[in-house]
């Protein structure tokens, strides 16, 4: 979206391309404080929540100084929303291509994957006292059975691509 918008040929492509960024800022901040929220100790929840705003308005001011600094320059406006990009790589090579962002322990056991829902809460430093229980004696009831089925016969781990 942002280097899109840097290098948009016409007032069209910009407006599409600055919609995508759009977009994209709304499903990050939303995705952002929902995988905090699952991720976090329920006595921390909150204040670990209440984070995510700030950093991004923490994101939006440096975003107005860099455009500052870029205001004297030729093609400033192409600068100024290319620089988007910077943050964006950050984030996926931070999250995705690091891996320092195990998936949801929440996700994993609502999905069946007890198993590593124990290793990512033991990897996050969740403490089973503190924290809303995932354990892999709980029962999840299947779509369309009683909890007592799915009590009464063992559920296998289902297997994951990739």
């Amino acid at each position: 979206g942002s280097v899109a918008s840097a290098l948009a040929p016409s007032l069209p492509a910009l407006v599409a391309a600055r919609f995508v960024c759009g977009a994209a800022a709304g499903v990050s901040t939303s995705v952002t404080t929902m995988y905090i929220a699952e991720c976090s100790p329920t006595n921390r929840r909150g204040q670990l929540t209440g984070w995510s705003p700030f950093v991004g308005t923490a994101g939006i001011l440096s975003s107005y100084a860099s455009s500052l600094a870029l205001a004297a320059s030729p093609h400033n406006w192409r600068w100024m929303l290319g620089l988007g990009v910077v943050p964006a790589i950050v984030q996926l090579g931070l999250g995705a291509g690091l891996g320092w962002l195990p998936e949801s322990p929440k996700w994993l056991q609502a999905n069946g994957f007890s198993v590593e829902a124990l290793k990512t809460r033991k990897k996050l430093g969740l403490d089973r006292n503190r924290c809303d229980s995932i354990t892999s004696q709980e029962a999840t009831p299947l779509v369309g059975q009683e909890a007592s089925d799915a009590e009464s016969e063992p559920r296998e781990e289902p297997t994951r691509k990739g």
